[in-house]
């Protein structure tokens, strides 16, 4: 938003303290706008449908179902068909918890789901929890929190996960680390196709984190019921320090970033160079490559073209020469040549041994060379991998074409799926294009 806008209306009274309020903004998949707010002055959570620079276009979304007055952080998140996710800890009572807006009720949930009831927060360091939304699974939402971080002189420390999916699931999955030998300050969690990250800040054990804390990361699969061994710190221009705000972030579709402030001062640092992709599997190649040897594909190979190009036959030194595939929805073979008929107008075609191994739905296409020859037919269609041409001039030449869809092992155990719905383990995920500027 280019220009700032007073999103306060009827319902939020008091005035925001400094240092003392929690803020979060989240767009709904209809594109509805919220926001957040718990401060010591008042807390609420505010919607805007129209145009959001406008202030008077924001209302608070239902019943405030927040504590009022009191110090809680909070994230809100995206559901499916517009409905809305809030996670808070409530930090008088030490609850990690959650309530659904139903946009369709314009309501939230009657009653908070608990998701873990004693979590001991920091009061210095308050970004205990995080959470992110799979963007390409609407309603799943990973989750990442401290525990037992109540001073920071223990080797208790603990990183607790959750999955939501319609409701939370704590006891599957895994903690990226428990009883932590250092002192946790900060936490963050983000997905990037098929692989969580959780990002977070570390002190030395028994120091105040002042000026020593570093930021380290490790990996999951969406389940997180295995972590990878811890990563870090970055090395480009990092120094320890007063660790705060960390956040991972998407920072463009091709980059997940870690952010954080030390003092005055926003630090970043890439943990993963990704693909525009729902599937991290993917490797994305910005320039052009080239391979001078064999390349050996095993599965499929997908393109938007395809072309050979060689030196040009007659101008090898100053041209290129392209010319494209043949494509076809079907996974086809072809097959051709020149028959010589006999005396009696007839020429048995002999086909590759392996042809009726790999192909089935045969078609043929044949013409007569040289000479008019209008009764030419199949006589036989292929059978132990041969066809007859009949009907024609003896000795004539007839040119004709086989085609064949395979029908081989691997092709029915891997079919090809001409037209597929955008989302996880596709190029792209729903809602994006593989050539943005020509998606209309």
């Amino acid at each position: 938003m280019s220009t700032p806008a007073n999103a306060s209306g009827a319902g939020q009274g008091g005035s925001l303290n400094v240092g003392e309020n929690f803020n979060s903004i989240a767009k709904g998949t209809d594109g509805d706008l919220y926001m957040g707010v718990s401060d010591s002055s008042d807390s609420y959570v505010i919607k805007c449908t129209g145009t959001c620079t406008t202030a008077g276009n924001w209302s608070e979304a239902g019943t405030n179902p927040l504590d009022t007055a009191d110090e809680d952080t909070l994230m809100l998140v995206p559901l499916a068909s517009g409905n809305l996710l809030l996670v808070n800890h409530d930090v008088s009572a030490n609850v990690l918890r959650s309530k659904v807006w139903t946009d369709s009720s314009a309501s939230w949930a009657s009653s908070w789901s608990g998701i873990d009831t004693a979590v001991d927060e920091n009061t210095t360091y308050e970004g205990d929890f995080s959470v992110a939304a799979d963007p390409d699974a609407a309603g799943t939402v990973y989750l990442a929190y401290l525990d037992d971080v109540g001073t920071l002189d223990g080797d208790d420390d603990d990183i607790k996960t959750g999955l939501y999916t319609g409701s939370w699931a704590t006891t599957t999955t895994a903690s990226v680390w428990t009883n932590a030998t250092t002192s946790l300050t900060n936490v963050s969690i983000g997905i990037a196709g098929s692989t969580v990250y959780v990002a977070y800040a570390s002190a030395p054990s028994g120091t105040a984190a002042d000026n020593s804390t570093l930021v380290f990361w490790a990996t999951s699969t969406p389940a997180m019921t295995k972590w990878t061994t811890h990563i870090g710190p970055p090395t480009d221009n990092y120094t320890s320090a007063a660790i705060t705000n960390l956040n991972i972030n998407a920072s463009s579709d091709e980059r997940l970033l870690a952010a954080w402030r030390a003092g005055s001062v926003l630090y970043g640092a890439t943990i993963v160079d990704v693909v525009p992709t729902s599937d991290a599997s993917y490797i994305k190649l910005t320039g052009a490559v080239m391979f001078l040897r064999d390349l050996v594909i095993v599965s499929s190979l997908s393109k938007s073209y395809g072309t050979f190009v060689i030196d040009h036959p007659q101008r090898p030194r100053t041209h290129l020469l392209y010319h494209s595939f043949v494509e076809s929805p079907d996974v086809k073979n072809v097959y051709d040549g020149v028959a010589t008929l006999g005396g009696n107008g007839e020429a048995e075609v002999e086909l590759p041994s392996y042809f009726e191994a790999l192909n089935k739905d045969f078609r043929y296409q044949f013409f007569a060379l040289d000479q008019a020859m209008p009764n030419l037919y199949i006589k036989q269609e292929v059978k132990k991998n041969r066809f007859t041409i009949a009907g024609g001039e003896p000795n004539g030449r007839v040119s004709w074409q086989v085609t064949g869809i395979r029908h081989d092992p691997y092709i029915l155990a891997n079919p090809i799926r001409v037209e597929v719905p955008k989302g996880p383990g596709q190029v792209v995920g729903k809602g994006k294009c593989i050539f943005e500027p020509l998606c209309i």
